[in-house]
């Protein structure tokens, strides 16, 4: 897996760059795949099409924002934000399943 990540990042920079292999601060963009998937915040959950899908969703995003000249800093917002709501989301969902476990239980 390391070495396809440095073909990948190679790819993206055009150079082989020993500094690169400290992430380059793709973790960010991990983190957004994962929980956009449908990986619990929590832990426990998720698949691994769902995490492909959510790669997909962050990579159009980025490109999109690449594509209209946004600083690195305003992408970095957008994809937290993107964070942010999927967490949300995953809380209310995970929040809604155990009152419904309560309810059928009760």
């Amino acid at each position: 897996m390391c070495a396809l990540a440095g073909i990948v990042i190679v790819g993206r920079s055009g150079v082989a760059n020993p500094s690169a292999a400290m992430g380059g601060n793709y973790e960010t963009d991990a983190i957004a795949a994962c929980i956009i998937g449908g990986a619990s915040f929590t832990g426990g959950k998720g698949t691994v099409w769902g995490t492909l899908i959510g790669c997909l969703i962050i990579a159009v995003i980025r490109n999109g924002l690449t594509i209209m000249n946004a600083q690195s800093d305003v992408q970095f917002m957008v994809i937290g934000a993107v964070i942010i709501v999927a967490v949300f989301i995953d809380v209310r969902r995970t929040a809604s399943e155990e009152k419904r476990r309560r309810l059928a239980a009760a």
